[in-house]
Formats: C-alpha cells, structure tokens, sequence
C-alpha cells in the first residue's frame, strides 16, 4: 500500500470515527430524554441503571476520540511530497469529508450539552424537594418524641410538692 492509499484509509478512519460518535452522541442524548422522563416518574433507581448505561456509551466516544488522535498523529508525520499544490489538494480532502463529519458530531456533542444541562438542573430542584421533605420528616419526628414522650430511655421527671 503505497503513501496516497494509506492517507486515504486514515482519512476515511477519521470521518468514520466521527460519524461513529455522531451516533453514539445521538444514543446519550435519547438515554437523557428517557432519564429525565425517568426523573419526572420518580423511578430513580430506573434512572441510576440508565446512567450506567450512559456510562458506556462515554466511555466508546472516549476510546473513539483517542483512536482519532492517534490517527491525526500519524497523519501529521506524513512525509509526502510537500509543495503548495499537494498540501491544498490533502487540506481539500480532509475538508470535504472530515470536516463534514467534525460537523455533524460537534452538532451531536451540543444537543448532548444541552440536554445535560437540562437534566442537571431537574436534578438539582428534585434534591432540593427531596431534602426538604426529609427536613420536615426529621422536624416531625423531633415534635412527636418531644410532646409524646417517644423514645425516652429514662422516666418522666416528678415535682414533688416541697411539703412532702
């Protein structure tokens, strides 16, 4: 395989591994979706379970990211030919199809973002409805065994009368 068809694998390498992560990144933002209907359930052990889940597909666009600079490496240690005409011609293939595909996961990667950033925030606001209840919950316990006389180890106190 000669230097011309190797560029051109690595190239294809490089926007297939975009397109890849276009996809991936399209599959975390539907699990978000589903999450935060999930959330809004308050299915949260179901929500825990689609996090983890979500965890594998990050951890594929991170094997995919580094595979890429992996390939950007090699690409940049390319010794062709270095005059004006082939640099433009390279800078025009890796444009066209590279680029095309840089495109559509950048596009996957904010949607995703945003999502997140949903997401985040309706957790946030279901923590603070969940330590408010149990705030309350612990503030009625204390009312009751204060009043009730609940969970007292010792005797009530009696006043004797100071005749006696």
């Amino acid at each position: 395989m000669n230097r011309k068809d190797l560029r051109e694998q690595r190239l294809t390498e490089i926007a297939e591994s975009y397109d890849r992560e276009a996809l991936l990144l399209e599959k975390v933002a539907r699990r978000m979706k589903h999450e935060m209907e999930l959330l809004q359930a308050g299915d949260l052990a179901g929500l825990c379970d689609s996090v983890v889940g979500r965890g594998e597909h990050i951890d594929d666009i991170a094997r995919l990211e580094a595979r890429r600079r992996e390939l950007d490496a090699e690409l940049s240690d390319d010794p062709g030919p270095h005059d004006l005409r082939t640099i433009a011609a390279r800078e025009a293939v890796t444009d066209a199809r590279v680029e095309d595909a840089r495109r559509k996961a950048a596009a996957a990667h904010r949607r995703a973002l945003e999502l997140d950033a949903e997401l985040r925030e309706m957790v946030r606001a279901r923590k603070a409805e969940m330590e408010m209840k149990l705030a309350e919950i612990a503030h009625g316990r204390a009312m009751s065994h204060a009043y009730n006389g609940h969970g007292r180890t010792r005797h009530a106190p009696v006043f004797l009368d100071k005749e006696r």
